[in-house]
């Protein structure tokens, strides 16, 4: 097909009626499964190849028009004394988690909280957590979540980005917030343990009692929502923000991913009808960090939503995975492949209990692949492990391996609404079935933008002639003629140690501080037990004063104290000019494909102990 009868084409196609696109979904339906003769065009986002692994019925449902707390509410009220979390041991039922939410609605309401208004919340997977997602869901407000592990600066650059009024935090961070709150716009800070839902248990209370100012405990916030008698609640607005997470994003500067009502819903529905073996009564284990869009769509959201009991745990310890899988038996998990990889080396006898073993936020090499597979199958599972792919701008996931659709390497087909294809990067035109090039995402689960980054949010998106907009992943894949995509990839310097991001610029910016050092580089080292470690390569100034020792000790220090431990480098090496390519720019796959000399300053002991901060 020429590129211009395909212009021609999507044009046609996007003037079709909502349902004249419907039934043509179901006429590409009949012609992926082979009911309807027709010749494919070669395009993914024009054959939807995929769609022949969904029910017909399912792809012509409408994603409801309803907030993401009204949704949820919507598919639990026949069953409304069912276990929604397992907390630690706890049981709490939908009916239990509705009457909390409504209460710190409340509370909300009562310390000035209106629609549109945005709450910083930095604390654990704790049942709180949960309450407040849907509590200031409910009245309109915007939830604004960080990492707690931040420093003063962190809190101080992200409560800042969002104007926030009130802050909600654990009392392990409340030290590291109290010395910015005077450079910013917070009128209120709420402090909280970690275990306010186990009052049966001797918490240690780390909030000092004589601070003075606008400062509360929990049990105080929650009792001036006692002076709200009225319901308090708000009504859905299209496309109104509901959720901002945090991510390096594509080049390693921080940005804030606005996320709305109609994503989150989209996600669970699209879960919903997509397939997947969820059923009621399933149980479902959550082990992501709360401050990411992993977790708030498809680790809570989701799960809760279609009825499941979520057993969350509030500090996760990644090699004793395979210790919460015996312990909690979830039907349904998501997990990184090193995670999967701690499981096939442990003594663990059953896993006939697993119906969606799932893997994400990295791609698992074929041989793992295969390697977990046959561990599944020899202790009692049934299913393969389920790969995904997705990004925090389309709130998490956009692809999955469904049981009839799981091929080894694959990241899975689209959801059953999504639409993904292969484009030239340069030229922005449309690849065929197996050719190369990068990912690209149209979906009703694409964030609405960047915080304050209009560029940035240009840069993302991509709108075609015929106005369909997609996400530029800045992943290199191919999709083939059945539809499933396989990452070959990435453009990104990203790297995933234990799970954790790490984004070199990030670390590169804070080292250069430094005026011994002339130039630095971070790029990635495979370690068999963090899969993935940041090592440093740094050209030192002819008139340097420190010596090697002495930069080691300095960009230890500095990073421990800016950025979260993970991103110090296990490895420092000192070089004289760095490897360069045709055009003149360091050559980051030299740098991590040589071979280290003994130029390297580092020794066993030392990286055990980097790894065990």
């Amino acid at each position: 097909m020429k590129k211009e009868d395909l212009i021609n084409l999507k044009k046609q196609i996007s003037e079709l009626s909502d349902e004249e696109k419907k039934q043509r979904d179901l006429y590409l339906r009949e012609l992926a499964n082979g009911t309807l003769q027709g010749p494919p065009t070669g395009y993914a986002s024009i054959d939807k190849p995929w769609l022949k692994y969904y029910d017909k019925n399912d792809i012509v449902t409408d994603i409801p028009k309803l907030k993401a707390y009204e949704y949820m509410l919507l598919n639990n009220a026949e069953h409304l004394d069912k276990t929604a979390i397992n907390f630690l041991g706890k049981k709490i039922t939908y009916r239990e988690m509705i009457v909390n939410v409504d209460k710190i609605a409340k509370a909300l309401v009562a310390n000035g909280v209106k629609e549109g208004d945005v709450v910083t919340v930095a604390i654990a997977n704790i049942p709180e957590n949960i309450y407040l997602l849907y509590a200031i869901n409910k009245i309109g407000a915007i939830y604004n979540v960080i990492d707690p592990r931040y420093t003063s600066e962190e809190f101080l650059r992200e409560i800042n980005a969002v104007n926030s009024k009130l802050v909600i935090c654990l009392d392990m961070c409340y030290e590291n917030i109290l010395p910015i709150l005077k450079e910013t716009k917070v009128e209120k800070l709420i402090c909280l343990s970690p275990i306010e839902s186990l009052p049966f248990l001797n918490s240690i209370n780390k909030i000092k009692n004589n601070i003075s100012g606008n400062f509360y405990k929990w049990n105080q916030f929650i009792k001036s929502g006692n002076s709200i008698s009225k319901e308090v609640n708000s009504s859905f607005v299209a496309n109104q923000p509901i959720v901002v997470v945090h991510t390096g994003g594509t080049t390693g500067e921080p940005k804030g991913v606005i996320l709305t009502n109609e994503n989150f819903v989209a996600m669970a529905q699209m879960h919903k009808n997509g397939g997947l073996d969820y059923t009621i009564n399933d149980t479902f284990l959550n082990v992501l960090p709360p401050f990411v869009a992993f977790c708030l769509s498809n680790g809570i959201n989701m799960p809760l939503t279609l009825g499941l009991e979520v057993s969350i745990i509030p500090k996760f310890d990644v090699p004793k995975f395979a210790e919460l899988l015996d312990k909690y038996k979830p039907n349904h998990v998501l997990a990184g492949p090193i995670l999967w990889e701690y499981v096939i080396k442990s003594n663990i006898k059953d896993l006939s209990y697993l119906k969606t073993p799932v893997s994400g936020g990295d791609s698992l090499n074929e041989a793992t692949e295969k390697s977990i597979n046959d561990f599944f199958a020899k202790h009692g599972c049934k299913f393969k492990v389920a790969q995904g792919y997705g990004m925090s701008e389309v709130s998490s996931a956009a692809s999955f391996s469904t049981e009839n659709s799981n091929k080894l390497g694959s990241v899975g087909i689209p959801f059953i609404k999504n639409s993904i294809s292969i484009f030239d990067p340069d030229d922005c035109s449309e690849k065929l079935y197996n050719e190369e090039g990068e990912i690209w995402i149209n979906t009703p689960t694409m964030m609405k933008e960047y915080l304050n980054n209009k560029k940035a949010t240009n840069d993302l998106k991509y709108v075609e002639k015929d106005g369909k907009i997609w996400i530029r992943t800045g992943d290199i894949g191919k999709i083939d003629s059945e539809g499933h995509l396989y990452i070959v990839g990435r453009m990104k310097r990203m790297i995933v140690r234990n799970g954790n991001k790490i984004f070199p610029a990030n670390i590169e910016s804070i080292v250069l501080e430094n005026s011994d050092i002339e130039n630095c580089s971070v790029v990635s080292m495979h370690d068999d037990v963090e899969r993935s470690v940041p090592v440093i390569h740094i050209i030192m100034n002819e008139a340097a004063k420190s010596t090697r020792e002495e930069i080691v000790e300095y960009i230890k220090n500095k990073i421990g104290t800016c950025l979260p431990d993970y991103n110090i480098p296990v490895k420092f090496v000192f070089r004289s000019s760095f490897p360069l390519t045709k055009i003149n720019k360091i050559d980051y796959k030299a740098l991590e494909s040589e071979e280290l000399g003994n130029d390297e300053i580092i020794n066993k002991k030392e990286k055990e102990l980097i790894k065990n901060i």
